[in-house]
């Protein structure tokens, strides 16, 4: 599995100071790591159902694994640029 750099943000500054979060009673990396836990097996078949309907069949933009993990990459390196 891809360690994405916003994943060792999150955790490290948590580790580092959970009063920075807006609540600093709920772990932001938990409750990122196990959305992400939730969405994996679902975009791993993405594909399959885009070509199942998309018109004409199988003529799509690829949303399988690969494109979310560029998403949580880039999203990554736009909140660190800031």
């Amino acid at each position: 599995m891809v360690t994405f750099a916003i994943e060792k943000v999150l955790d490290a500054k948590w580790k580092e100071d959970p009063t920075a979060f807006p609540d600093h009673t709920c772990n932001y990396y938990s409750r990122y790591d196990a959305a992400l836990g939730k969405l994996r097996p679902i975009y791993r078949e993405i594909n399959a159902g885009m070509a199942l309907n998309s018109s004409p069949q199988g003529l799509f933009t690829d949303h399988g694994e690969d494109h979310f993990d560029e998403i949580v990459k880039y999203l990554g390196d736009l909140l660190m640029s800031q």
